[in-house]
């Protein structure tokens, strides 16, 4: 079976649940390919090494720049804040690298429209981390809407909430800076 070495990109909190499911998949899953935790990077390179051991990865990177580089990776995996996932998807893109990048895509329709065009003209295959997508809730809704048992839909209105961020005791985040955090359809 072909290896494919993953390099995962972000050690925060989408950083551990992307590196677990690497790690997890094949238990769920017939893979047609061994996943290998090739490298991860972190801006933090103490915290690099450390989620490395703690997660898996044969290696640790203190900068993006050099997992990109790394050539037992073949899928950059970009789980950072989302100013910087055009950076990266577009370094990965241009190394030959597939990319699975954590949504949103980019800050932007312009750079998502970049990012596409680049990746469709190098021939790489890209993802975004669309997790709601295939949940059976949705799939459902989906099939009862092309079924017609709702009848004509003529309207919708909808709200997708999380109260992570309603504490006032918590820090500051980039999710609050729109030059960082972007928007939620990019």
């Amino acid at each position: 079976m072909r290896a494919l070495g993953i390099g995962l990109i972000g050690t925060g909190f989408m950083g551990r649940a992307h590196a677990l499911a690497f790690r997890n998949v094949s238990s769920a899953f017939e893979l047609p390919v061994h996943l290998h935790l090739a490298a991860l990077a972190d801006a933090d390179a103490e915290r690099a090494q450390h989620c490395a051991n703690a997660w898996g990865f044969a290696r640790a990177h203190g900068d993006w720049q050099q997992l990109i580089s790394d050539p037992a990776v073949d899928v950059v995996a970009i789980t950072t804040p989302n100013h910087l996932h055009f950076p990266m998807a577009m370094a990965a893109i241009a190394a030959g690298k597939a990319v699975y990048c954590e949504k949103p895509l980019a800050v932007s329709l312009q750079q998502a429209e970049q990012m596409h065009l680049a990746a469709r003209v190098a021939g790489v295959v890209t993802r975004v981390g669309y997790n709601y997508q295939h949940n059976p809730m949705l799939v459902l809704a989906k099939q009862m809407i092309e079924r017609g048992d709702l009848g004509r839909i003529i309207s919708f209105q909808g709200e997708f909430s999380e109260d992570f961020m309603a504490d006032p005791a918590l820090p500051w985040s980039w999710r609050c800076e729109p030059g960082h955090a972007g928007g939620a359809l990019a």
